[in-house]
């Protein structure tokens, strides 16, 4: 089952969830109200396994989208192909296959695209075998399981041209000095050693300031800019900007860092994420750092891994971890979730910057260029692989890209 809200929970009693019939046709906030209110209905149905009822309501929501007017109907299709989905979970839970078949593949024709939920969903065990049903499974498949399109492009390949030299600011510049003195960088990295330091760094960047997605990026996207802001407006950053400000304290404390913007594979797919890599000393490796979800990565041995090693065992299938107490904004995360949905939809390409500094994408900044890592399978998409393109030099060489700093 899935959740299907419009528009969030209208404040709205409704004695039934029908329209009175004869009635003129609904308009948006009537249905809008109307969906919510069946909703809710639907949820206490199903709880107490009342699954017949909980069908009836939701055809009454279906019934009333039918009755909108045609411009207003292309509005609330992602709804309906939610709707469609749990009539499809009621239906099989009534074990009436044939009806639970059909609106399953009306929920697909009209846009559903939850492959992770389709796959597992409990609700759904009686038509798991059934041709019609596997027939969704594979059509979702090949735009919707990540990991599967994830191993499409796993190839990478030694070039002869050299990319760009990869720079990071040293920690005596001005800036990082005065961000390290003004937020005592040097407490917070504690006396442990250095991957203590490196953890401890990323969880007061997490617990300093919060993720939101849909904020503004400032004009000045120096790390003390961005928390004096996030302070005096009460506002959050998204994924880019927290991992800006980590980048900034990494480099503050002496450790080479970048942050790394992870790219899915459709070009018109505008969710990405951005990530840190900081290089340890100790372990000679780049390090996954993520200040959006507070974690780090590990193998079963609980050896931490690079953004290179985690994209590499999510191909080959070898096991990966989130650390513990993974969390949004001090709310509890799905690992496995993060790691072989939304991380492996995002792993497909990788971008970092030439330059690793304060300030590196602040609007007056002239000489933005960065490197984009693509697999060999993907390279026909990027014909300027030869040179730069619009401030990003394309490359197949992992080797290259992920090299350890001078």
């Amino acid at each position: 089952m899935r959740t299907f809200i419009i528009l969030g929970i209208l404040a709205v009693c409704f004695t039934n969830c029908q329209f009175t019939k004869g009635k003129t046709k609904p308009d948006a906030g009537s249905f809008e109200a109307l969906a919510n209110k069946c909703e809710l209905e639907r949820h206490q149905l199903w709880e107490k396994k009342e699954y017949a009822q909980a069908v009836i309501a939701m055809k009454d929501v279906y019934a009333s989208y039918q009755s909108l007017d045609a411009n207003l109907k292309p509005k609330y299709a992602d709804g309906m192909s939610m709707l469609f989905y749990n009539l499809s979970c009621g239906y099989a839970l009534l074990q009436q296959k044939d009806s639970a078949l059909n609106y399953l593949q009306k929920a697909v024709h009209l846009g559903y695209s939850d492959y992770e939920l389709l796959i597992r969903d409990s609700d759904l065990i009686r038509i798991r075998n059934e041709q019609k049903y596997i027939e969704q499974v594979e059509q979702l498949k090949k735009t919707y399981d990540f990991e599967f399109i994830l191993k499409q492009a796993k190839t990478y390949k030694a070039e002869t041209q050299k990319l760009p030299y990869f720079s990071f600011q040293l920690d005596y510049a001005e800036v990082l000095v005065n961000l390290r003195n003004k937020y005592k960088l040097d407490s917070i990295a504690g006396k442990g050693d250095e991957i203590s330091q490196i953890i401890n760094l990323m969880q007061w960047v997490h617990r300093t300031v919060r993720h939101d997605g849909n904020s503004l990026n400032p004009k000045d996207c120096c790390a003390d800019a961005l928390i004096e802001v996030c302070k005096k407006e009460k506002r959050g950053v998204n994924c880019r900007m927290l991992a800006t400000i980590l980048n900034e304290v990494y480099l503050a404390e002496g450790f080479q860092s970048q942050f790394v913007t992870c790219l899915p594979k459709s070009k018109t797919d505008s969710e990405c994420h951005v990530i840190n890599s900081v290089f340890s000393k100790t372990l000679n490796k780049w390090l996954w750092m993520d200040p959006t979800f507070e974690t780090w990565v590990k193998d079963d041995r609980g050896n931490l891994l690079s953004i290179p090693e985690v994209r590499e065992r999510l191909i080959t299938g070898l096991q990966v971890f989130a650390s513990p107490g993974m969390n949004w904004n001090g709310k509890p995360s799905d690992p496995d979730n993060y790691l072989h949905h939304y991380m492996a939809k995002n792993l497909f390409q990788i971008r970092i910057p030439k330059k690793s500094s304060s300030g590196y994408e602040n609007w007056n900044y002239q000489d933005l260029t960065y490197v984009q890592l693509i697999s060999l399978e993907y390279q026909s998409e990027y014909p300027e692989l030869n040179g730069l393109k619009d401030q990003v030099y394309y490359t197949t060489d992992s080797e290259q890209f992920w090299k350890h700093p001078e």
